[in-house]
């Protein structure tokens, strides 16, 4: 039976991390994280998992680690040869440096990779390798909030001002809607991430039966696990650490039990909104979260 891989799509500040921890809960799942840094974090000598994670250089060896980025990195491997001719034949013979997703694979005895880049770039350029339309089912998972929360993220963490941010959010929206509503390589699924922090047993229990896998409530004490995730939310994985170093259980849980931000409410004024809403238009509508 085919192994599977979900790609998550969405904004910067969507609850992609949130999300991909609590499935790594599952046994049937692995979540790599934002695949698509591995080669910058290689080639800079950087941890590639930034929880202290010691699995991706102790299940890998140096010549795994190595054609992971390459075959990653879409750059051109061999000198004088075009990047597209190489792949060509490279995936003619089965090389290990086009198949990344199956060297992880065979690391991990997961039936689910997920990878939460979110850009519709890199599931793109990943969906072009042969070894996912050979060896895996694909399965796209569209997490979308509200607009005025992630501004509100990205005010709070990025210095750019707020015409630049509603730009970014519009372009990002508007493509990732039309990527999800043309996607036609395999099963696809919709997720509000204010559904998943409201209803977090439900809407989980929906994705593990979207994703043909067995749901346990315990994967929502996501802290509780180990994982291996690339990049992400540093802020989540920074309370993860202070969890799992904190020797009395009663406290693990206080600040990482699931619940739904809604700080844009008292953060965001008046006169900020309108500047929002006067570049996004109704763009937001479909995705507002009143309750």
């Amino acid at each position: 039976m085919k192994k599977k891989i979900l790609f998550i799509l969405g904004t910067a500040h969507c609850g992609s991390t949130l999300l991909s921890l609590i499935l790594d809960g599952s046994p049937q799942c692995f979540t790599v994280g934002e695949l698509s840094n591995l080669p910058r974090l290689y080639k800079n000598n950087k941890p590639i998992s930034q929880n202290d994670s010691n699995f991706w250089n102790t299940k890998f060896s140096e010549d795994e680690l190595n054609k992971l980025a390459l075959g990653l990195s879409n750059t051109r491997i061999s000198p004088g040869i075009p990047l597209m001719v190489e792949k060509f034949f490279r995936e003619l013979v089965n090389d290990d440096i086009f198949r990344p997703y199956s060297i992880i694979a065979s690391k991990s005895s997961a039936d689910v990779i997920i990878d939460s880049t979110k850009a519709i770039y890199w599931i793109s350029s990943m969906l072009r390798l042969q070894e996912l339309k050979r060896e895996f089912d694909i399965y796209l998972l569209h997490l979308v909030r509200d607009g005025r929360a992630v501004l509100n993220s990205y005010l709070k963490r990025r210095n750019k001002n707020i015409e630049y941010i509603s730009k970014l959010w519009l372009k990002r929206v508007t493509n990732n809607e039309k990527f999800f509503k043309d996607f036609s390589r395999g099963n696809k699924i919709q997720l509000a991430y204010e559904e998943l922090a409201t209803k977090p047993q439900k809407t989980t229990k929906d994705i593990c039966n979207f994703l043909g896998i067995d749901f346990s409530p315990e994967m929502l004490n996501y802290w509780e696990y180990e994982h291996h995730i690339i990049s992400g939310n540093r802020g989540t994985k920074s309370l993860i650490k202070k969890s799992q170093s904190q020797p009395e259980a009663s406290h693990k849980s206080q600040d990482l039990s699931i619940k739904l931000d809604l700080s844009w409410q008292t953060s965001l004024t008046e006169d900020t909104l309108k500047k929002f809403y006067a570049i996004i238009g109704d763009k937001n509508k479909p995705y507002e979260w009143n309750t």
